[in-house]
Formats: C-alpha cells, structure tokens, sequence
C-alpha cells in the first residue's frame, strides 16, 4: 500500500515584489528599459510592454495600433469585441485617445517567473498580430 505524501509547496505567500518581477525581464528576447519591456519578435519584430503595478495585481499593456491606423471606430470596436471573445490571456480595448490597447492582468499573489513570462510573450504577440492584421506593417 502506498502511503500518502504532501505535495511540495510551491508558492511561499507572498506577491512579487517590483525588483523580483523586474529581475524575471533579463535574457533571450526581453529587454528591460524602467518599467518598459521590449519584446523581440521573429522576423525582426518588437513589441513594447508597460507594467502597471497595483496593490493586488500587475497590468501589462502595449499599444496594438495608434489612432490615426484605426479610421472605422465603429467597425473596429466590433472587431476587437470578437477578438476579446477567442483569446483567453489578452484582451483588447480602445483607450481615449483611440489607440487601440492590448491588456492582460495578472494577480501578483502566487505569481511566478514562468507565468509572467508566458503572460508578457502572450501579451506581445497578441498585439503584434493585431497590429499587423490592421495595418500590414510593424508601427510601434
């Protein structure tokens, strides 16, 4: 008979602090400039994350396409909406000066390394094909 054995605890009770999410930004295709990550894609392509840190939570943000690329809102609004509705760690929205605005949100509690990197990948590429689906060309 086999006997029962606790799994190993994985997660120490605490939110990541600024400096360890900070250190979590270093090698491969992620380049670290304050508080704005650059993501390195294939082909050449970039995309630039901002990381918003609240009390519960850290908002990861990047610029899909500027205001003046978006010349239907009307249309674009619905198609963002269907966006929101196949993607499960990104969605997309219109900020007030029109700019349409990749987004994902992260609860810092229990937060790891490996997650934070999946959400900021997740987060680049997501906006990086939007704004290449609405304007043919890498932007920002």
């Amino acid at each position: 008979m086999l006997g029962w054995r606790s799994s190993e605890r994985t997660w120490n009770g605490k939110a990541p602090m600024k400096s360890e999410w900070m250190a979590w930004c270093h090698g491969g295709n992620l380049h670290l400039d304050g508080e704005v990550l650059e993501v390195l894609l294939s082909e050449g392509r970039k995309q630039r994350i901002r990381v918003h840190e609240e009390e519960e939570e850290l908002v990861l943000t990047s610029r899909a396409a500027q205001a003046a690329d978006a010349s239907d809102l009307e249309r674009l609004s619905l198609r963002l909406w269907e966006r929101n509705r196949s993607t499960s760690l990104v969605g997309f929205r219109i900020d007030v000066r029109g700019h349409v605005i990749a987004e994902s949100v992260l609860p810092r509690l229990g937060l790891t390394r490996s997650e934070f990197q999946v959400a900021v990948r997740s987060l680049a590429e997501e906006a990086d094909r939007l704004e290449f689906l609405l304007t043919g060309k890498n932007l920002l």
